[in-house]
């Protein structure tokens, strides 16, 4: 049996909501689908000093460096904005640079960059949307194509509509920029329901997958 420790760094709670979990997921799905190996996850440990979501790299780098904190991967999310390659290059990099600088041991730095926000990929599965939201897709206001997802200027105005087609039937309203309880609770419904299929066709998740792949690799669980 070989034991894996995974950490996880994001900007907000939404990130630790929704991501963390999703990166949880597929990370399991990964390593059942091409290793002949039995794996143990240890869980995805929460990168917060202080108690702050951040994924700057000096406040990243600082419990791997004081050794409060070990783990063979470290998935660090931040929001495309304009460009994937972008924030991969000048928000992710840096991290990587510093574990191999800094550690004395190999720490795979994975980036998880959704294109301009998180909620993009929580938007791109209209199957899983129905299915948590109760809706079939005919009542939905706004259904985006994955491979469109890259498009779409504010996504998080998107997820906005979908939830508020939920709360008209009930006359409540919800803002989804400041996530309530609910909010919240559909964050973790979406990032267990949400096909990895469906995201395989967005390239900023395709981008991340080849990274974890080859991050697997490197710690001999894939070949």
């Amino acid at each position: 049996m070989q034991y894996l420790t995974a950490a996880f760094a994001g900007e907000g709670p939404t990130d630790h909501q929704f991501i963390r979990r999703l990166v949880q997921r597929h990370l399991e799905h990964v390593i059942l689908a091409g290793s002949d190996k039995v794996v143990e996850i240890g869980g995805m440990l929460e990168v917060r000093p202080d108690g702050e979501f951040t994924n700057q790299c000096d406040k990243v780098m600082s419990g791997f460096v004081s050794q409060e904190i070990y783990a063979d991967l470290l998935f660090v999310h931040t929001d495309a904005g304009s460009s994937v390659a972008d924030a991969l290059s000048t928000r992710v990099e840096p991290i990587r640079v510093a574990a191999a600088e800094q550690l004395t041991y190999p720490l795979q730095v994975v980036g998880v960059v959704p294109d301009r926000e998180t909620e993009a990929w929580m938007i791109a599965d209209i199957g899983a949307i129905e299915s948590v939201l109760g809706l079939q897709s005919k009542h939905l206001p706004r259904q985006v194509a994955p491979k469109s997802v890259h498009t779409v200027l504010d996504p998080k105005a998107v997820l906005a509509e979908l939830t508020k087609a939920v709360d008209s039937t009930s006359g409540r309203t919800r803002n989804v920029r400041r996530p309530t309880q609910r909010v919240e609770r559909l964050f973790d419904s979406l990032a267990n329901e949400v096909s990895f299929e469906v995201l395989r066709e967005i390239p900023s998740f395709r981008v991340y997958e080849a990274s974890v792949v080859k991050a697997l690799k490197a710690v001999g669980i894939l070949s």
